[in-house]
Protein backbone atom coordinates (compact mmCIF):
# COMPACT_ATOMS: atom_id res chain seq x y z
CA UNK A 1 0.00 0.00 0.00
CA UNK A 2 2.96 2.63 0.81
CA UNK A 3 4.43 2.51 -2.77
CA UNK A 4 0.83 2.67 -4.26
CA UNK A 5 0.46 6.29 -6.23
CA UNK A 6 -3.42 6.08 -5.88
CA UNK A 7 -3.64 5.31 -2.47
CA UNK A 8 -1.99 9.16 -1.26
CA UNK A 9 -4.15 11.92 -0.27
CA UNK A 10 -5.21 14.09 -3.00
CA UNK A 11 -3.51 17.50 -3.20
CA UNK A 12 -4.24 21.04 -4.45
CA UNK A 13 -1.52 20.58 -7.05
CA UNK A 14 -3.37 17.47 -8.31
CA UNK A 15 -6.63 19.32 -8.34
CA UNK A 16 -5.31 22.04 -10.14
CA UNK A 17 -2.92 19.73 -12.94
CA UNK A 18 -5.43 16.77 -13.43
CA UNK A 19 -9.09 17.80 -12.17
CA UNK A 20 -9.76 20.86 -12.98
CA UNK A 21 -8.19 20.38 -16.59
CA UNK A 22 -10.60 17.08 -16.85
CA UNK A 23 -13.70 19.04 -15.82
CA UNK A 24 -12.96 21.90 -17.99
CA UNK A 25 -13.43 19.14 -21.10
CA UNK A 26 -16.85 18.14 -19.68
CA UNK A 27 -18.32 21.55 -18.53
CA UNK A 28 -18.85 24.97 -20.29
CA UNK A 29 -16.41 27.55 -18.75
CA UNK A 30 -17.12 31.14 -18.01
CA UNK A 31 -14.77 31.87 -20.98
CA UNK A 32 -17.39 29.22 -23.27
CA UNK A 33 -20.03 30.78 -22.14
CA UNK A 34 -19.01 34.61 -22.66
CA UNK A 35 -18.21 33.61 -26.28
CA UNK A 36 -21.65 32.07 -27.06
CA UNK A 37 -23.64 34.50 -24.82
CA UNK A 38 -24.06 38.11 -25.11
CA UNK A 39 -25.97 40.08 -22.02
CA UNK A 40 -29.29 40.12 -24.06
CA UNK A 41 -28.90 36.28 -25.49
CA UNK A 42 -28.37 35.51 -21.19
CA UNK A 43 -31.79 37.30 -20.84
CA UNK A 44 -33.75 35.45 -23.99
CA UNK A 45 -32.27 32.20 -22.68
CA UNK A 46 -32.27 32.53 -18.65
CA UNK A 47 -35.41 33.00 -16.53
CA UNK A 48 -35.66 36.11 -14.91
CA UNK A 49 -36.12 36.71 -11.00
CA UNK A 50 -39.81 38.06 -12.17
CA UNK A 51 -40.05 34.98 -14.37
CA UNK A 52 -39.74 32.47 -11.64
CA UNK A 53 -42.53 35.07 -9.71
CA UNK A 54 -44.74 34.85 -12.78
CA UNK A 55 -44.46 31.19 -12.78
CA UNK A 56 -44.64 30.36 -9.23
CA UNK A 57 -47.94 32.72 -9.18
CA UNK A 58 -49.48 30.66 -12.40
CA UNK A 59 -48.47 27.34 -10.53
CA UNK A 60 -50.13 28.39 -7.28
CA UNK A 61 -53.18 29.21 -9.01
CA UNK A 62 -53.20 26.24 -11.28
CA UNK A 63 -52.69 23.90 -8.09
CA UNK A 64 -55.29 25.64 -6.58
CA UNK A 65 -58.26 25.42 -9.98
CA UNK A 66 -56.91 21.94 -10.26
CA UNK A 67 -57.16 20.05 -6.31
CA UNK A 68 -58.94 23.00 -4.43
CA UNK A 69 -61.98 20.98 -4.83
CA UNK A 70 -60.31 17.54 -3.43
CA UNK A 71 -58.35 19.55 -0.86
CA UNK A 72 -61.61 20.95 0.59
CA UNK A 73 -63.44 17.73 0.45
CA UNK A 74 -60.72 16.68 2.74
CA UNK A 75 -60.89 19.37 5.03
CA UNK A 76 -64.35 18.48 5.56
CA UNK A 77 -63.86 14.47 5.99
CA UNK A 78 -61.20 15.56 8.81
CA UNK A 79 -63.45 17.92 10.42
CA UNK A 80 -66.29 14.94 10.42
CA UNK A 81 -63.81 12.35 11.50
CA UNK A 82 -62.68 14.80 14.57
CA UNK A 83 -65.67 15.29 15.69
CA UNK A 84 -66.83 11.35 15.48
CA UNK A 85 -63.39 10.65 17.27
CA UNK A 86 -64.43 13.29 19.98
CA UNK A 87 -68.17 12.00 19.90
CA UNK A 88 -66.62 8.49 21.11
CA UNK A 89 -64.34 9.49 23.13
CA UNK A 90 -67.10 11.08 25.12
CA UNK A 91 -68.98 8.13 24.98
CA UNK A 92 -66.68 5.88 26.21
CA UNK A 93 -65.97 8.36 29.13
CA UNK A 94 -70.45 8.35 29.65
CA UNK A 95 -69.90 4.12 29.40
CA UNK A 96 -67.44 4.09 32.45
CA UNK A 97 -68.91 6.55 34.60
CA UNK A 98 -72.18 4.37 34.48
CA UNK A 99 -70.49 0.68 35.07
CA UNK A 100 -68.36 2.56 37.98
CA UNK A 101 -71.11 2.51 40.42
CA UNK A 102 -72.51 -1.35 39.53
CA UNK A 103 -68.92 -2.83 39.63
CA UNK A 104 -69.05 -1.31 42.75
CA UNK A 105 -71.76 -2.83 44.02
CA UNK A 106 -71.04 -6.73 42.37
CA UNK A 107 -67.86 -6.08 44.56
CA UNK A 108 -69.48 -4.98 47.60
CA UNK A 109 -71.82 -8.17 47.35
CA UNK A 110 -69.27 -10.57 46.63
CA UNK A 111 -67.20 -9.19 49.93
CA UNK A 112 -70.35 -10.05 51.94
CA UNK A 113 -70.58 -13.93 50.25
CA UNK A 114 -74.29 -12.89 48.71
CA UNK A 115 -72.64 -14.38 45.26
CA UNK A 116 -70.47 -17.54 45.03
CA UNK A 117 -67.14 -17.05 43.61
CA UNK A 118 -68.42 -18.45 40.18
CA UNK A 119 -71.43 -16.60 40.14
CA UNK A 120 -68.86 -13.74 40.63
CA UNK A 121 -66.97 -15.02 37.63
CA UNK A 122 -69.57 -15.51 35.09
CA UNK A 123 -70.94 -11.47 35.56
CA UNK A 124 -66.63 -10.33 35.17
CA UNK A 125 -66.83 -12.74 31.80
CA UNK A 126 -69.88 -11.30 30.54
CA UNK A 127 -68.04 -8.07 31.03
CA UNK A 128 -71.14 -5.85 31.07
CA UNK A 129 -70.76 -4.14 34.32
Amino acid sequence: MPGNINSKPLTIKDIRGVLIPAMEKVFATKKDLEKFLTKEDALKVFATKQDLEDFRYEFKNEMRDKFGKSLALSDKILKKLETLLQEKKIGDWQTKRRRRPCRIMVETVRKGKFLSPKQYQKIKELDVL
